[in-house]
């Protein structure tokens, strides 16, 4: 099963490495071969495959569209993605993402003609993927968009249920599920809020105020028999911890959301310092990597585009032995 990582309509942001040595690969990812000087652009379902039987690297993150190799994550950016990729492989499920392959042929007049393409992938930039600490609801559910941050209030009276998810990192990520309930004020006004709730125990409340950007959407979902998830960030220590809900509000919500299929999330196997995956790396076959290495085949890292792309191919070319050292990596 896929594990989303980002929306499907996300924005391709992560450079992949690699792509350029990968031509058969990625034009059978395609299904096709770019015509001279036609320009194809498509977006596609990805997944990203840790191999930690590469020869070169056993920290590598694969990316792979329609089962092939179309090319890796950097090495310089392995380490922050590296942990959460294997946890969701160890759980038997597939890391997806969204990418964005752009692909040219164009004359060159040295030597025929040659296969330019640029990759990329949605992934969240700073501090690694962030994976939620625990497992979504044992009970029907559906999780909300992600949304701008609201506060928790009254978490204090129940940090002995936050402290196991609370790692020391600058920010943990966790899934609640929100329920109305009603709160007695000082007044002795009775007022509905949101209940905020960690694997199914009480963990705070929203304050009036804010109950009403979820109410409409806690009464519109039990009514199709499910509860309202949504992810919560946690910032502290082991002596406090403040927990913030990053749910979409109700004028925010899509139609598709409010009446589609339930949105679930794949349960997780506890996060650990390791983690056991499957040997799973695809080696190039040699005749194509005999014939990259005889004319290498630099790819184009330009913008959308693709103005002066030649111009920085052909210094890029000029490299030499270097070029054959990110063949050898690659491969």
């Amino acid at each position: 099963m896929d594990y989303l990582l980002a929306k499907p309509d996300a924005y391709p942001n992560v450079e992949v490495a690699g792509e350029a040595w990968r031509e058969r690969e990625i034009t059978t990812a395609v299904g096709r071969n770019p015509r001279l000087d036609e320009e194809i652009e498509v977006s596609v379902p990805a997944v990203l495959v840790p191999e930690p039987d590469n020869p070169h690297d056993r920290n590598a993150i694969s990316v792979r569209v329609g089962g092939q190799v179309v090319g890796y994550i950097e090495r310089a950016d392995t380490k922050k993605y590296l942990k959460d990729v294997q946890r969701v492989t160890a759980s038997g499920h597939a890391p997806a993402t969204n990418a964005r392959i752009w692909m040219v042929r164009r004359d060159h007049r040295e030597d025929g003609t040659r296969f330019y393409s640029r990759i990329t992938i949605t992934l969240p930039w700073e501090g690694g993927l962030n994976l939620p600490r625990n497992n979504p609801p044992a009970t029907a559910y559906t999780l909300l968009p992600w949304g701008a941050g609201l506060q928790v209030t009254g978490e204090e009276a129940h940090f002995d249920r936050i402290k196991p998810y609370v790692t020391g990192e600058d920010v943990d990520l966790i899934l609640v599920t929100l329920h109305r309930t009603q709160k007695l004020l000082k007044s002795g006004e009775a007022r509905d809020i949101v209940d905020v709730r960690l694997d199914g125990q009480r963990i705070g409340e929203l304050t009036p105020t804010t109950s009403r950007h979820f109410l409409a959407t806690i009464d519109h979902t039990n009514g199709r028999g499910a509860d309202v998830a949504a992810y919560a960030r946690i910032k502290g220590s082991q002596l406090s911890a403040e927990v913030t809900i990053q749910g979409a509000k109700a004028t925010e919500l899509a139609d598709e959301w409010l009446n589609g299929a339930l949105v679930t999330l794949p349960a997780l196997i506890p996060a650990a310092a390791a983690y056991e995956v499957p040997a799973a790396y695809v080696p190039q076959p040699n005749a194509l990597r005999e014939s990259q290495s005889a004319r290498p085949v630099v790819a184009s890292k330009a913008s959308s585009s693709k103005s002066g792309c030649l111009g920085v191919v052909a210094m890029l070319a000029a490299l030499g032995s270097a070029g054959q050292i990110l063949i050898n990596y690659l491969a």
